[in-house]
């Protein structure tokens, strides 16, 4: 008989995770290092960082710091585990760390926007805003340019709450800064970056040229739906929580919105991105379309939710003839030809791991109404009952998170024991290879512990698995965790 974790085993070590961070409260004012050693949670000081796995950016990482993207997971397991039974480790934990970003962190930012996401964070070791750029450009720093604001998730409402209580004026000059990302004075044409510490529109991106290798300004922008999805969600959640918000907010809210809107291809789906010709991104048009879900719900914004049963309709009209091998097509090209799927381990960043696609099915289709998101993720998410994570592999942590995550959530909707049998058989695989100090590593491969690489998602999965095996849920779900 092969050997399968228990609940109280899964529990016990998600505990020791919030233990160690416990130890570090007054050494990182509260906030949880982005980059540490995994015995006692101390910052890893290795500079450059250890080499990143394939399809990582150094560009990406956070040395030295902390970057609240990473850990919206991590905030909402404490914030499940405080509510189901409370613990002041728990309860403290959290507060102490939204109060520190927003009381410390936010008023560093001289434009408003936060010094979080994919390209920017904050240095523990000095109370300043960290350029993830510096990595990239470690031997010219001035190469590198000014930290950059790129978010990378939607913060969950309770989040922005708890920021707002904190400080009132957080969130009005975050929103404000947002049209920072208009590269014109016409609010024409649209960056998913922008400067945080310059007032500079249109910021001319260093990039190499492809010719002669040489650094040259990048004079256009890149106007993701998905970064555009992202801002709409800020600004509905501004609207639901400033006593008297700005009417400025909500021309900027249905600005994002019908920038899109308007170039809807026509099957419905949106292309990848509006600064070039691409093709059909159900990809895109899903994260959109769930995003404008989410604010519509914030603000009971009709044309907000009719936008978005739009574009999830329309990803759904997409027939996935291979979702039998565990592939979910979510790119194709400007002929209309399938072009980028997702797979059943994707091992690096530069893949698209299955189980994250149909967990935004699943949540997308349960929103609307709409049984082809479950019918789909039990169709593709087969594959997960019998195929374990390769050994050969180097994968990130976040994988095994949300395959853990996925079939739960499957077990969940549909009572099937199977379903519970491969989240138990896949967690015990994940504590064997991530778990093997207090901290899990970034990945299978690497020896030190960042969660940029997903390993606050598979502390949440592990931890909702264990209550729900259990009878119980994790306050949130699923649903404000995996963003």
């Amino acid at each position: 008989m092969q050997f399968t974790t228990d609940p109280q085993n899964i529990l016990r070590t998600v505990d020791i995770v919030f233990q160690v961070f416990e130890n570090n409260i007054d050494r990182y004012d509260g906030l949880f290092p982005a980059v540490a050693e995994r015995s006692f949670g101390t910052l890893l000081m290795d500079w450059p960082l250890p080499p990143p796995i394939p399809g990582q950016r150094n560009s990406d990482r956070s040395p030295r710091g902390c970057n609240l993207s990473h850990d919206v997971a991590l905030l909402c397991t404490l914030d499940g585990l405080n509510q189901r039974a409370f613990s002041h480790r728990y309860h403290s934990l959290l507060e102490g760390y939204l109060e520190t970003f927003a009381t410390l962190c936010a008023p560093a930012s001289p434009t408003g926007l936060l010094p979080w996401g994919e390209h920017a964070f904050w240095r523990l070791t000095d109370h300043s805003i960290g350029n993830s750029y510096h990595l990239q450009y470690y031997e010219r720093a001035i190469d590198a340019g000014a930290p950059t604001h790129h978010q990378i998730c939607t913060l969950p409402l309770w989040i922005w709450k708890k920021l707002h209580a904190h400080n009132s004026e957080l969130i009005p000059r975050f929103v404000n800064g947002l049209d920072w990302h208009w590269m014109d004075e016409e609010r024409t044409f649209f960056n998913r970056h922008a400067p945080i510490t310059q007032f500079i529109r249109g910021y001319p991106v260093k990039r190499h040229d492809r010719m002669t290798g040489k650094l040259t300004p990048k004079t256009s922008g890149s106007d993701f739906p998905s970064a555009s999805g992202t801002f709409i969600h800020d600004y509905a959640a501004a609207m639901a929580l400033v006593e008297q918000p700005d009417p400025a907010w909500q021309t900027a809210l249905e600005r994002f919105s019908h920038n899109w809107w308007n170039r809807r291809l026509d099957s419905g789906l949106l292309p990848r991105s509006g600064g070039q010709h691409e093709g059909p991104s159900p990809a895109m048009t899903l994260a959109l379309g769930i995003k404008c879900l989410q604010a519509g719900a914030m603000l009971n914004n009709g044309v907000l939710l009719e936008r978005g049963t739009s574009y999830v309709k329309a990803v759904l009209d997409v027939e996935q003839p291979d979702a039998e091998k565990g592939w979910i097509w979510m790119q194709f090209s400007p002929e209309n030809k399938p072009s980028k799927h997702s797979q059943p381990w994707a091992g690096n960043r530069g893949s698209s791991v299955t189980a994250q696609a149909l967990l935004s099915f699943l949540w997308a289709g349960e929103t609307i109404g709409d049984a082809r998101g479950l019918d789909l993720a039990v169709r593709a998410a087969g594959v997960y009952k019998s195929d374990r994570m390769a050994r050969d592999l180097i994968v990130r942590a976040g994988d095994p998170g949300l395959v853990i995550g996925l079939c739960t959530e499957l077990y969940r909707l549909t009572e099937e024991r199977e379903w519970l049998d491969a989240a138990l058989m896949h967690a015990t695989d994940a504590m064997e290879l991530y778990f093997d100090l207090p901290l899990p590593r970034m990945s299978t491969g690497r020896s030190h512990y960042e969660p940029q690489q997903g390993s606050s998602v598979l502390i949440h999965a592990l931890a909702r698995l264990a209550l729900i095996a259990e009878g119980e849920e994790l306050k949130g779900g699923l649903k404000e965790a995996y963003r």
